[in-house]
């Protein structure tokens, strides 16, 4: 279940997560908020994905409003991509009983002498990114995959006008792939030596070159004698 939530003036996307024992924020982003650190001994979290993750420090006493309800809470710092922050079971325990609705993303429980009532975010279809965000998601360190698609020449001409279309057809041997090569013309371009060059390259041979000397020396030996 994510859930927007603020720090500070800066609202960031978090995830709540039964499956995390404890509340982990992004490194960058503990960086950028200069929250003060304070280092602990290492230890690897296992992510979703089955890679392991190293902890080395966490943030204390980090303030946080989900929804208009403030929290005060210890988070650990983790390279972690995609999310700013998750809030497990570290989080979850302070809340006591909680009747979640995982149908609706919805939870309530009481905080504060009052009955609270937390709504997540629902799935977001595919949007079409501009370039400027795209940019900005990898200098924060996200990653991006191009995908290209290929279509068949009948469904892209469909988006080219009806004259492009009858000029791309009488030449349409052009756009061929290759098979063989280039015939022959009137004029062949070539690169001019120097009288008495070497060849540029030569058949390399199986041998090293002291067996290929001894090779040739007792081949010009036989040569001699015979």
């Amino acid at each position: 279940m994510r859930v927007l939530v603020k720090i500070g003036s800066y609202e960031i996307m978090v995830l709540i997560d039964i499956g995390s024992t404890h509340n982990f924020i992004n490194t960058r982003l503990a960086n950028q908020f200069q929250l003060p650190i304070k280092h602990t001994a290492a230890f690897s979290v296992r992510v979703a994905n089955g890679e392991k993750l190293m902890c080395q420090g966490k943030f204390e006493k980090v303030q946080i409003v989900i929804q208009n309800v403030p929290f005060s809470l210890t988070v650990y710092s983790l390279p972690i991509i995609g999310l700013d922050m998750v809030l497990g079971i570290q989080w979850l325990k302070l809340l006591g009983a909680v009747v979640c609705n995982w149908k609706t993303l919805t939870m309530e429980f009481d905080w504060g002498n009052q009955r609270r009532h937390l709504e997540g975010i629902s799935p977001q279809s595919l949007q079409t990114a501009s370039l400027t965000e795209i940019s900005k998601e990898i200098r924060q360190g996200n990653e991006a995959f191009p995908i290209c698609l290929h279509t068949k020449l009948e469904k892209a001409l469909r988006a080219v006008p009806a004259d492009m279309q009858q000029l791309l057809k009488d030449y349409e041997e052009i756009f061929q792939e290759p098979t063989k090569l280039p015939p022959s013309r009137g004029i062949d371009h070539c690169i001019p030596l120097k009288k008495g060059t070497e060849p540029v390259n030569v058949r390399p041979y199986c041998y090293a070159y002291f067996q290929k000397a001894e090779i040739e020396k007792q081949l010009k030996r036989c040569c001699d004698r015979g």
